[in-house]
């Protein structure tokens, strides 16, 4: 076998990895549109709770119907659908990386 072979097989490999794996989320991200709909024609009503830390969103969070995030900017925005109730949680990565490794913002690259 020629090393080049070897190596575009494992790319093959991951290209179909990440492509199986882009349908998975894909699925989820239907599913979670479907429940917050679902949410919605019950309970037009259904709240939007801003969660003020990490803490309070994994608390309020736990158990729920969908889970999802998306990233925008320089934030991560994190969703749970619990009950009637979806949780909202803005994680900005590059303070949370400051803080949780105890490092200057300024030393956090984008």
């Amino acid at each position: 076998m020629v090393v080049g072979e070897g190596r575009a097989e494992i790319l093959d490999l991951i290209i179909n990895t990440l492509k199986e794996h882009e349908k998975s989320l894909d699925g989820s991200i239907e599913e979670l549109r479907a429940a917050i709909q679902e949410i919605r024609r019950k309970a037009p009503e259904a709240a939007v709770m801003e969660c003020t830390s990490w803490a309070d969103f994994k608390i309020r969070g736990r158990g729920a119907k969908a889970v999802a995030f998306q990233v925008q900017n320089k934030d991560i925005i994190l969703i749970a659908v619990v009950g009637v109730t979806v949780y909202r949680y803005v994680l900005n990565l590059k303070g949370w990386l400051s803080e949780e490794l105890n490092v200057p913002a300024e030393h956090v690259s984008d």
